[in-house]
């Protein structure tokens, strides 16, 4: 009796569980996707719920809520029962079939949505090099030469040689690809060229050294042809590695910008092995890595393209020679400051320097400096200047016995990279023994575009922070450059003690500019307006 009961009690049960059973398949939202098969429990690859498990991971089923979320659920079957344990989800991949397969960590006891990316892009062939995708963003955020339209502009119109550095895979060949997108026409060098055989790269360790001369011999022809843009794709972790480039640029009158790239892993070994295209080993990286020497240049500063520098020193030598025709006194003293009564060309007179004119904001020359160089190079507003477009105000023309430098004054972007004494002038340097010269040989000007322009108006000169910026603009042979600073914050010094020396009549005037004496041999041409021209802030190296 009582067994016929317990088989009639387990009948009733079973068909309740089979009613109930139907009854929540109708309410409950669909489990299936669209391809899913029948919902048969004893399906293969199902559960008894009808919800498809996932090949890969059979302890995992989806729960469609909305069109961009899902439910992980992770179930544990054990002794037959059904446990449910809800934990916080990991993405392992993306399906091609658009399903997001997530493992679960350990159970902590709640059911958590999780988004689900957009689908992934077509498949495509394999890229050159496994870079990450964020790399195009990162390196258009880093570098002003690459989206600041003004500054793109301006060096488009220069001559610019890029020097790249870096360890393997950290991008220098991606920000090499956009320099050459950005300016067209750009020559590219890079030791690599030598090794591509028949499309291919076979690299051969006994023949590095004349791949890197085949590189240095394909920039030098790129300056001889006054190309407007060369990029040098090397590693160049070690400054002799590079600095015939630097020596090169300078003797064809090309703006230097060095760059590494701004990767976040640029110096992480283990990254740099998986996205290096060479198959350059961990192990190898991090020797390298032991041996890179941070750049650190002669001097920073604001440089003038080859155009701006000749136009620059064409005006000024013509209010000179203006002066000059105007002023008994001032070329009298003039013959004497340079032993001669020909100014037609002062330029063979005072000399202007052999490379771009610039107005220094930093000097880290010498041993001595270049623990602070490398604190100055390593400042955020540093880091963000170099490479980007501004300008420069010469506000007056100072001439003495050694030096003729123009007066800069500074805004106060530029003020903020200022780094220099504008008080103790000390004595100047000791002429060095007069060396024949040769002449001038002119400005390797190119496809450049000059940007001088004379401004409407005058700013205010600094009396204090920025004072002694200037640019050089010629020497007497055996004086230094460096003189000019000197001269300037003397006669700096001697303005502010006399005021009333620039509110005296001129010695002359012509074309608002107004020459005044300051003392013997020291002429000061105050200009009405300001010479303006556009300055890229680099390195000299």
């Amino acid at each position: 009796m009582l067994g016929s009961l317990t088989v009639a009690l387990y009948l009733v049960s079973r068909c309740l569980e089979q009613v109930m059973g139907q009854v929540l398949a109708r309410l409950a939202p669909d489990w299936r996707g669209a391809t899913d098969g029948p919902s048969a429990a004893d399906a293969p690859g199902q559960d008894e719920c009808g919800g498809r498990l996932h090949a890969p991971a059979r302890g995992l089923h989806r729960v469609a809520l909305h069109d961009d979320e899902e439910m992980v659920i992770r179930e544990k079957v054990e002794n037959g029962t059904r446990q449910e344990h809800h934990s916080e989800a990991v993405l392992l991949e993306h399906q091609p079939n658009g399903v997001l397969l997530v493992q679960p960590a350990e159970p902590a006891g709640q059911v958590l949505p999780v988004k689900r990316p957009p689908p992934p892009a077509v498949e495509q062939t394999e890229p050159k090099r496994r870079l990450p995708a964020e790399l195009g963003t990162l390196i258009r955020c880093q570098y002003s030469f690459l989206d600041d339209p003004e500054t793109v502009d301006y060096l488009r119109t220069s001559k610019v040689l890029f020097v790249l550095r870096g360890l393997p895979g950290c991008g220098k060949s991606y920000l090499a690809d956009k320099i050459a997108t950005t300016y067209p026409g750009t020559v590219l060098c890079s030791a690599d060229h030598f090794f591509m055989k028949d499309a291919s790269y076979q690299f051969d360790r006994e023949q590095l050294s004349a791949a890197h001369e085949s590189c240095k011999q394909r920039a030098e022809h790129a300056c001889l042809e006054q190309r407007s843009h060369i990029v040098v794709d090397n590693t160049n972790l070690r400054y002799w590695e590079w600095s015939e480039y630097a020596k090169l640029a300078a003797r064809h009158h090309y703006l230097v910008l060095v760059q590494e790239p701004a990767t976040a892993w640029r110096r992480d070994p283990h990254r740099l092995a998986i996205t290096n295209c060479h198959g350059v080993t961990e192990q190898e990286i991090r020797k390298k890595l032991k041996s890179i020497q941070e750049p650190v240049p002669k001097y920073y500063g604001w440089f003038l393209n080859a155009a701006d520098c000749r136009d620059l020193l064409d005006r000024v030598w013509s209010l000179l020679q203006t002066m000059h025709r105007a002023s008994d006194q001032f070329r009298e003293e003039l013959t004497l400051m340079t032993g001669s009564d020909n100014i037609s060309d002062l330029g063979s007179l005072y000399q202007p320097p052999a490379e771009l004119l610039h107005c220094t904001a930093f000097f880290c020359g010498g041993r001595a400096r270049a623990a602070a160089g490398r604190q100055y190079g390593e400042r955020a507003e540093v880091r963000r200047a170099l490479g980007a477009l501004s300008t420069a105000r010469l506000t007056a023309v100072l001439i003495t016995p050694r030096t003729v430098c123009g007066r800069v004054t500074l805004d106060a972007e530029q003020l903020a990279l200022w780094h220099q004494s504008d008080r103790e002038a000390g004595p100047p340097p000791p002429a060095r023994p007069e060396r024949p010269r040769p002449p001038p040989a002119g400005w390797q000007v190119g496809a450049a575009q000059p940007s001088l322009a004379v401004s409407g108006s005058k700013r205010p000169a600094r009396t204090e922070c920025g004072r002694r910026a200037h640019v050089t603009l010629g020497c007497r042979p055996g004086w230094p450059p460096v003189t000019a600073g000197c001269d300037l914050l003397a006669a700096l010094d001697r303005l502010e003690a006399s005021p009333e020396l620039l509110r005296r009549p001129p010695a002359a005037a012509a074309g608002r500019a107004a020459l005044h004496r300051l003392g013997e041999q020291l002429w000061y041409l105050d200009l009405d307006r300001d010479m303006v021209v556009d300055v890229i802030f680099s390195g000299r190296y």
